[in-house]
C-alpha cells in the first residue's frame, strides 16, 4: 500500500495533474466499465483516509513549512503560512452596550426559533389579525431538500 501511495504522490505535480486524475477516475464510470456506486464508496474511503492523514501530519507539515518561510513554492503549489480562525472574546470587554445587544440577540433568536417551530407545524394557510387590526394570511413555509448519497463505512 505504501509503494502505491508514493507512486500516486509522485505522479501529482499541479492543477493539470489533478484534472488528469479526475478525468482518469471518471472515464471508466462514464464508459460503463466501473460501477459508480462502488467508486463512490471507495472514493469515500480514500477521502476519509486522506483527511485523517492530513490531520495527523498537520504539525509535521507546519514545522517543515517554517524551514521555508511564510511562503514557498514547491510540489506544484504555492504554500502560505497564514493565520486562520481569528476569534474575538467580546464578553471580556466589559462593555454594557455590547452586553445589552447580546442579550437582545439571544432573546430575539429564541423568539424566532419558537415562531419557526409554529410555522413548520402549519399544514395549510391560516388567517390572523395583527395588532393593527389587519387580516393577514400566514402560509406554511416552503420545504425544499436535495437528494444525496449518504455513505457510512462499516
Amino acid at each position: 500500500m505504501i509503494i502505491t501511495t508514493e507512486k500516486l504522490l509522485d505522479s501529482i505535480s499541479g492543477k493539470s495533474s489533478v484534472n488528469a486524475l479526475t478525468e482518469a477516475m471518471t472515464f471508466n464510470i462514464h464508459e460503463g466499465i466501473t460501477n459508480p456506486l462502488e467508486f463512490r464508496v471507495k472514493a469515500k474511503m480514500v477521502i476519509d483516509a486522506l483527511e485523517n492523514a492530513i490531520k495527523m501530519t498537520n504539525d509535521d507539515a507546519m514545522v517543515e513549512q517554517m524551514k521555508h518561510g511564510k511562503r514557498s513554492e514547491m510540489f506544484g503549489a504555492v504554500i502560505d503560512s497564514v493565520e486562520t480562525g481569528v476569534k474575538y472574546d467580546y464578553q471580556s470587554t466589559n462593555c454594557p452596550e455590547w452586553e445589552r445587544f447580546d442579550e437582545m440577540v439571544k432573546h430575539y433568536s429564541e423568539l424566532k426559533k419558537q415562531r419557526e417551530t409554529f410555522l413548520k407545524s402549519l399544514r395549510e394557510p391560516i388567517n390572523i389579525i395583527t395588532d393593527d387590526g389587519e387580516i393577514v394570511t400566514i402560509n406554511p413555509p416552503i420545504k425544499s431538500s436535495t437528494t444525496a448519497l449518504k455513505i457510512t463505512l462499516k
